[in-house]
């Protein structure tokens, strides 16, 4: 539900269990690469749907889960459970640090599947802009949006909580050099924006690190110094007054 895996619960999972006496069956989940779309998707509704006609979730695949749910002490702990998951195994904190963590084992050897594949069938630069723009972007806002989605559902009558929408991202630019030491250069490439730019740089963990604006030189370039932080992942928000935006990761290695 938290990843949005539409294609589920009509498809891509098994039971197993140990072929021994009394042992209980488990879920097997897979193929899960129809996940990170549509972070406002309500999964909830998709998974008790009563009368659908997809394949996906047709009533034979949902009934398990609704008829759990008339039971008042099974509901009682999913909200909890779930509650309890959005603000921490799947918080915006944790799954950032795992996903950067998979992202610098997949990075070193991307080049070489291109190369032999010709998947993805785009260069590196993009498809690393793809993880950013959109995988990183659905984990800072999914648990907000399904903390408001819960309280809809079951209508908790919890007060509604605001979740951050970023604006159109349509500010492009370049950082030189990445990875870097702390001393980098970012480069405007784009077109339609102000002279002065909002610049926001948080760590991989959501952690705010620096927290300015700047204005563009005629070239429009500008030098940020963060020597004094540590090595590692850190993305870095721009913002200007007409609300175009851009994001983007770099890497210190010092």
């Amino acid at each position: 539900m938290f990843f949005n895996n539409f294609d589920w619960p009509g498809n891509n999972s098994k039971l197993w269990k140990p072929n021994i006496e009394n042992r209980k069956w488990r879920f097997i989940f897979y193929d899960l690469d129809d996940t990170f779309t549509e972070v406002d998707r309500n999964m909830l509704e998709h998974c008790t749907a009563e009368n659908s006609d997809s394949w996906r979730n047709l009533p034979k695949y949902t009934f398990l889960f609704r008829n759990l749910l008339k039971n008042d002490n099974f509901k009682s702990q999913f909200i909890e459970r779930f509650y309890y998951l959005l603000d921490n195994d799947l918080s915006s904190e944790k799954t950032l640090k795992s996903f950067n963590k998979l992202l610098e084992i997949v990075n070193p050897v991307l080049q070489n599947n291109i190369n032999r594949w010709q998947y993805p069938n785009e260069n590196k630069k993009r498809w690393l802009d793809k993880m950013d723009n959109k995988m990183v972007d659905f984990l800072m806002r999914r648990p907000c949006i399904l903390k408001n989605q819960l309280n809809d559902f079951f209508d908790l009558g919890n007060k509604e909580i605001k979740c951050k929408i970023k604006p159109e991202q349509n500010i492009v630019f370049s950082i030189y050099p990445n990875p870097n030491n702390g001393i980098f250069n970012i480069k405007i490439e784009s077109e339609n924006n102000s002279t002065k730019l909002d610049i926001k740089i948080v760590s991989a963990s959501g952690k705010n690190i620096y927290e300015n604006y700047s204005f563009l030189e005629d070239d429009n370039t500008f030098e940020i110094n963060l020597s004094n932080i540590p090595k590692g992942v850190y993305f870095i928000e721009l913002l200007s007054y007409k609300k175009y935006y851009g994001f983007q990761k770099f890497l210190i290695s010092h």
